[in-house]
């Protein structure tokens, strides 16, 4: 990490998430999202899924050699965080691990959870998660 990295922050059932902004290729509305093979992040964090956002978008990510829509009900911001801005992920127990978590991000009053993309799009979660392509 350099001294200052950019991340896309969003909302996702209530909850505000951030993506290295490294790993994001574009935000697209979800009507715009055809051809692309989405993951459905509010039933992934045990939410219903909601199609009827207003501000739903699709955010296309890399992980791997995997390119994925995560469908997020609003990108919020970029934001520039340094090292002095992440929280380590607090211990749940020896029973509990969330991989996918990088890490907190503070900025200002509020935490972002910073999602690590090749954690959360294993082969394992996509075949769950994903709500296949957008109809052309």
């Amino acid at each position: 990490m350099s001294s200052h990295d950019a991340y896309l922050t969003f909302t996702v059932a209530g909850r505000r998430c951030a993506v290295a902004g490294s790993r994001v290729i574009e935000v697209l509305r979800l009507e715009e999202a055809a051809g692309f093979s989405l993951f459905d992040l509010a039933r992934f964090f045990g939410a219903e899924a909601s199609r009827t956002a207003p501000r739903q978008c699709v955010i296309v990510v890399t992980a791997g050699e995997r390119v994925m829509g995560l469908v997020a009900d609003e990108a919020t911001d970029v934001i520039s965080l340094s090292a002095a801005d992440f929280v380590s992920v607090p211990s749940f127990g020896p029973r509990i691990t969330i991989p996918y978590l990088s890490a907190l991000a503070r900025t200002g009053d509020v935490l972002s959870l910073v999602l690590d993309m090749d954690q959360l799009l294993t082969a394992a979660h996509i075949e769950a998660f994903s709500t296949g392509e957008v109809p052309a």
